[in-house]
C-alpha cells in the first residue's frame, strides 16, 4: 500500500531531524521505526549536521539529507529550503530542541513542521515552566540563577542540600556534590552553550518518570506514562514500562495544550518523590529518545501525530509488551558516509562526540555568551565601615584585618542565642572552636560574652586556660584529646565526649574528669572518619556495655558534628531528630540519662541566625520530650563565629588583559586562603580614596603569587576598569579554617623554622 498526502498523488515524505544514537541517544531513530510500522511505504529521510551521527546508518531510513554544521549554515537559505520541500508533499518532525525553538521561529506559518509555536516554548522553558503551574498538578523544584551573585547561590546550596544540579538552558545538566563542582560545571556549561541562562536545581530524591504525548494545533491527540525501570551512567532511559496517563492529569494536559496550541510531539520528565508528590523538571519539544517504547505498548505517538496532520491513514500499531528494553546492536554503515576517525584520546572532543547534531553550534548562533553580569553580593554596613578604616596607603600585605564591628555583631547575636534557652527548661551553652581560630581577641571575646571553649588538644586546652578560661568552662572533643599530654589534671571539665570506643574504655576510668562524660555518636548512612558507627550492632552494643559500668553519679553526653553546609540544613535538622531517638535508645538500653545533648557545629554563619536559632525552641521541645531529663544543650558554632570577623588583604601586583577576561595577580596565595575554592568569598576592591565597590560574578580571575597552577583565589569574578597595581583587595569571610590552615609557601622558609 502506497501512502499519499491528502488531495495530492505523491508518496508521503517524512523528514526526521537529529538521529544520532549513542548512550545519550536523540528521538530520530525511535521516531522512524515508529513510523515505518504505521506508513511502511513513506519515504523516510534522515536529516542530520555530522556524519558523525550513527543513526543515518539505520535501514529504516530511505536516505540522508546531511546538512553543512550549524556554524557554516546560511539559516535563511535553509529555512527557504525546508519550506520549498514541504509545499504539499512532506513532513518535518524535529528530534533537536533547539532546532525545534528554530523552526517555530523561521517556519512558523507552515502547517507541515510539525513544533509548537514561539509563544508555547517560551512558556514550557525551564526552569520556571510557568505553563505547568496553571494546569498541572505537580511542583517545579527550587531553582536559583547563575547570575546571582555567588553568595546566594552558595547560600541556595547549603539550604536546600548537596547534591545540586547545575543545568543548561536547553541541553545538558551536571550533577554536583560541592562548590567547587558548581563552579566547574558552571564554566563548562556555559563554554559548551554559549549562554548566561544557566541555573542551579534543587534534587528531588525520588522515582523518575515521564509523559510523552503528541498534539496538532491545540488538540491533544494521544499521551502515554512512562515509569523508568533502568538507566544509564547519565540517567537516560534504558528499560522503562508504559502505562495509561491518570484521567484527571491528561484532562489537565489536554486543557493546557489547547491553551499553548500545542502542535508535535513532547515529554515531560518528572520524579516522585517518597510521599507520592510529582515535580516537573523539564518539558521537551520533542519526542523522547524511548518514543519506540510506547510505540510497542501500542500507542505510536508519532503516526498519530502524521495523521493528525492529514496525511494519510496510519497502519494499525498492535501493542506487544508495556515493558521494553534496550539493546546494543551493531548495523551495518551506510555506503557513501566514511566514518569519521576518532581522535587521540587526549585531545578528543567530549562536547562533540556528545551532541554530534551540533547543537552547541547552534546555541551560539542564537547570540554568543557575552560577558557575565551578576548583581553584587551584599556586605554589611558594620563590614563596609569596618574596612573603610584601613589605612591602604601603609598597610602592609597580605595582611590579615580584623573587623571589630562585625565581630562584637556576631557574638552579640551569639551570646542572643544563648540567652534564649533560659525560658526553655535547659541550659544553652555556646562553646567557641579553638581550632577554628585561636586568634587572643577572638578568644576573649567568646570568654566575655558568657561561652565556653571547645578544644581538640591538650595544647588547645592549656591556650584555653591561659585565655581565661576554667575547666569547668572547657569542653574537650576529637580523637587525640589529650595529646601531646594523655592526662591533664587541671579539675573538671565541662564535658569530655571520646571520639571512638577505645578512647571512651580509657576515660570513663578517670575519676571527676568532666561534669558530662560523653561519646560522639556517627550517625547512619552518614560517611565520616569520626565517632561510634551506628549501623555497626556490634558497636552499640559495646557502647552500651561500656556506659553500663559508668559512675552513676557521672553525667551522660551525647554528641554529633555534621557540618550544615556539607549536608543541607534541611538535612542536618533530620539528623538531628535522628540522634535524639538513637540517644533515647542508648538511656533505654545501658539505664544511664542522658543529661547534655552537644549538636556540635559546622554551621555557616548566616544559618546559625537565620536557621538554627530560629528553629531553637522548637529544637530543645522535641530534645525535651524525647530525653526527658536533659539538662544541657551545647552547640559548637566554630566558623559561624570566626569567618566575619576577619578580611584578607592583598595587594594587586599585576594587571594581565586578554580579548575574553582579565586576569589579577596579587600578593596573597591560596596558601593564605586555603579554603579559597571550597565556598565564595566576598571580595571588595578598595579605592585610593578609600571607596568600596564589591566585585560580583565574572570572567575575571585572581590569581595567586605563587608559581603554581593551582595558586587561583577565584575564576569567577569581575574585576573593575579601574583597578591597577598597588590597588588594595579585601577578601571577607576569611576568619575561620581560611586562617588557622594558612601555611608558609613562597616566602622563603619552612613550617618547622
Amino acid at each position: 500500500m502506497t501512502i499519499f498526502n491528502e488531495g495530492t498523488d505523491l508518496p508521503l515524505k517524512i523528514y526526521i531531524s537529529g538521529v544520532h544514537s549513542s548512550a545519550n541517544p536523540s528521538p530520530g531513530v525511535g521516531v522512524a521505526r515508529s513510523l515505518r510500522i504505521a506508513y511502511p511505504d513513506a519515504t523516510l529521510i534522515a536529516v542530520d549536521f555530522s556524519i558523525a551521527s550513527t543513526g543515518i546508518h539505520y535501514d529504516c531510513f530511505d536516505t540522508v539529507w546531511m546538512q553543512r554544521p550549524w556554524n557554516e549554515l546560511d539559516l535563511r537559505l535553509y529555512a527557504s529550503q525546508i519550506l520549498q520541500l514541504l509545499q504539499g508533499e512532506s513532513l518535518w518532525i524535529s528530534c533537536l530542541d533547539l532546532e525545534v525553538e528554530w523552526l517555530a521561529q523561521e517556519c512558523a506559518e507552515e502547517p507541515r513542521v510539525l513544533v509548537p509555536p514561539s509563544s508555547a516554548i517560551e512558556l514550557t522553558t525551564k526552569p520556571a515552566i510557568p505553563a505547568a503551574r496553571k494546569y498541572l498538578p505537580v511542583s517545579i523544584p527550587d531553582s536559583i540563577p547563575v547570575t546571582r551573585p555567588a553568595w546566594e547561590q552558595y547560600d541556595f546550596c547549603r539550604r536546600n542540600g548537596w547534591p545540586i544540579w547545575c543545568k543548561g538552558p536547553k541541553y545538558e545538566a551536571r550533577c554536583c556534590y560541592s562548590w567547587r563542582e558548581v563552579l566547574e560545571s558552571t564554566l563548562e556549561l556555559q563554554e559548551t552553550w554559549a549562554s548566561q541562562n544557566l541555573f542551579l536545581q534543587t534534587n528531588v530524591l525520588g522515582h523518575e518518570e515521564s509523559i510523552a504525548f503528541c498534539a496538532y494545533k491545540g488538540l491533544l491527540v494521544d499521551c502515554v506514562y512512562m515509569e523508568k525501570r533502568s538507566q544509564t551512567a547519565e540517567g537516560k532511559v534504558w528499560a522503562g514500562r508504559i502505562t495509561e496517563v491518570d484521567s484527571a492529569l491528561q484532562e489537565a494536559l489536554r486543557r493546557l495544550v489547547a491553551e499553548l496550541e500545542w502542535s508535535g510531539g513532547a515529554e515531560l520528565e518528572l520524579i516522585r518523590d517518597e510521599r507520592g508528590g510529582l515535580y516537573l523538571i523539564e518539558w521537551n519539544p520533542r519526542f523522547p529518545a524511548w518514543i519506540h517504547g510506547a510505540t510497542l505498548a501500542g500507542h505510536n505517538l508519532p503516526a498519530e501525530l502524521v495523521e493528525a496532520a492529514g496525511l494519510g491513514k496510519a497502519v494499525d500499531t498492535p501493542a506487544i509488551s508495556q515493558e521494553f528494553v534496550r539493546v546494543v546492536l551493531e548495523i551495518p554503515a551506510r555506503p557513501g558516509y566514511c566514518l569519521p576517525r576518532l581522535a587521540p584520546i587526549k585531545y578528543a572532543s567530549g562536547t562533540l562526540s556528545k551532541h554530534p547534531s551540533g547543537m552547541p553550534l547552534l546555541a551560539r548562533r542564537f547570540g554568543g555568551i557575552g560577558p557575565r553580569k551578576a548583581d553584587c553580593p551584599k556586605i554589611p554596613q558594620i563590614t563596609i565601615e569596618d574596612l573603610a578604616d584601613i589605612d591602604i596607603r601603609t598597610v602592609k600585605t597580605p595582611r590579615r584585618c580584623f573587623l571589630p564591628r562585625t565581630a562584637k555583631s556576631v557574638f552579640e547575636k551569639a551570646q542572643d542565642i544563648k540567652e534564649r534557652g533560659r525560658d526553655l527548661g535547659v541550659t544553652v551553652d555556646i562553646a567557641y572552636s579553638v581550632k577554628t581560630n585561636p586568634d587572643p581577641i577572638l578568644m576573649t571575646l567568646a570568654r566575655n560574652h558568657g561561652m565556653c571553649a571547645e578544644a581538640i588538644t591538650s595544647l588547645e586546652i592549656e591556650h584555653a586556660a591561659s585565655s581565661g578560661f576554667p575547666p569547668n568552662r572547657i569542653i574537650v572533643n576529637g580523637p587525640a584529646q589529650f595529646w601531646p599530654n594523655e592526662i591533664l589534671s587541671r579539675g573538671t571539665f565541662k564535658a569530655v565526649f571520646a571520639d571512638s570506643l577505645e578512647r571512651l574504655a580509657r576515660v570513663i576510668q578517670q575519676s571527676n574528669l568532666a561534669k558530662f562524660l560523653g561519646v560522639r555518636l556517627r550517625p547512619p548512612s552518614m560517611p565520616s572518619r569520626f565517632g561510634v558507627d551506628l549501623q555497626d550492632p556490634e558497636a552499640f552494643f559495646n557502647l552500651v556495655d561500656l556506659l553500663r559500668k559508668t559512675d552513676l553519679s557521672q553525667g551522660l553526653g551525647i554528641h554529633f558534628h555534621i557540618s550544615s553546609d556539607v549536608v543541607g540544613t534541611g538535612r542536618w535538622w533530620e539528623i538531628y531528630q535522628s540522634m535524639l531517638h538513637w540517644a533515647e535508645a542508648i538511656e533505654a538500653s545501658s539505664g544511664r540519662i542522658v543529661g547534655c545533648v552537644d549538636v556540635g557545629g559546622g554551621w555557616f554563619p548566616e544559618d546559625l541566625v537565620g536557621e538554627f536559632a530560629v528553629r531553637l525552641p522548637k529544637a530543645i521541645e522535641q530534645a525535651k520530650r524525647i530525653l526527658e531529663r536533659v539538662q544541657v544543650f551545647l552547640l559548637e558554632p566554630g566558623k559561624a563565629l570566626a569567618q566575619p570577623c576577619v578580611a584578607l588583604l592583598t595587594r594587586v601586583l599585576e594587571v594581565r588583559r586578554s580579548q575574553r577576561h582579565l586576569d589579577v595577580v596579587v600578593d596573597c596565595a591560596t596558601s593564605d586562603l586555603p579554603m579559597a575554592s571550597f565556598f565564595p568569598h566576598r571580595i571588595v576592591a578598595l579605592r585610593r580614596d578609600n571607596s568600596l565597590e564589591p566585585l560580583p560574578n565574572g570572567d575575571d580571575q585572581i590569581l595567586g603569587r605563587n608559581c603554581m597552577e593551582s595558586d587561583i583565589i577565584t575564576e569567577h569574578v569581575s574585576i573593575p576598569a579601574w583597578l591597577v597595581p598597588g590597588n588594595v583587595i579585601a577578601i571577607c569571610d576569611a576568619g575561620a579554617y581560611d586562617t588557622s590552615m594558612a601555611y608558609d609557601f613562597g616566602r622563603g622558609r619552612t613550617y618547622d623554622g
